[in-house]
C-alpha cells in the first residue's frame, strides 16, 4: 500500500503568477515617398545648376529613408537628366562607372563635384579669370 501524505498538488504554472508578454520588433515598413515638388528635370542651362542642386537636396532631405544610400542618390538624380547634354553626360558617367555589368557609384559627394564641374556656369569662370586679370 502506497503511503499518502496529503492531498496530491498539481505543480503550478509558474508563468501564470509572472506572465511574461512576448515582444516582437516590428518590422520595418517600405518607406514611403514623399511626392513634394519632385524637381524638375535638368535641361543643361548652367544659370540653373544651382537651383537644380538644391531642388534635389530637399527633395532627398525630405524623403532620406528612401534615398537612404549613395546609389540611391545618384540614380534619382541621374532619373532627372533625361534630355539633351544632360541625357548624354549621364550616359558617360554610368559607363564609367561600369565594370562589366556591375556598377560601382562614387560617393554621392563626390558624384555632385562632378556633376557640379561638368555643368558649371563658364561665364561665371570667364569673369572669374577677368577678375584675376584685373588685379
Amino acid at each position: 500500500m502506497a503511503h499518502q501524505t496529503g492531498p496530491q498538488q498539481q505543480p503550478q504554472d509558474e508563468n501564470m503568477d509572472h506572465p511574461t508578454i512576448a515582444y516582437t520588433e516590428p518590422q520595418p515598413r517600405d518607406a514611403k515617398e514623399l511626392r513634394i515638388n519632385l524637381p524638375k528635370s535638368f535641361n543643361g542651362n548652367r544659370s540653373n545648376l544651382n537651383r537644380f542642386i538644391q531642388d534635389c537636396t530637399v527633395y532627398l532631405k525630405i524623403n532620406r529613408k528612401v534615398y537612404n544610400d549613395n546609389d540611391k542618390k545618384i540614380a534619382f538624380v541621374l532619373s532627372l537628366l533625361d534630355s539633351g547634354e544632360p541625357a548624354m553626360w549621364k550616359e558617360q558617367f554610368v559607363k564609367s562607372c561600369m565594370d562589366g555589368s556591375e556598377i560601382d557609384f562614387p560617393l554621392y559627394e563626390d558624384f555632385l563635384g562632378l556633376f557640379k564641374q561638368a555643368f558649371k556656369d563658364v561665364d561665371q569662370v570667364n569673369e572669374a579669370l577677368n577678375e584675376l586679370g584685373r588685379l
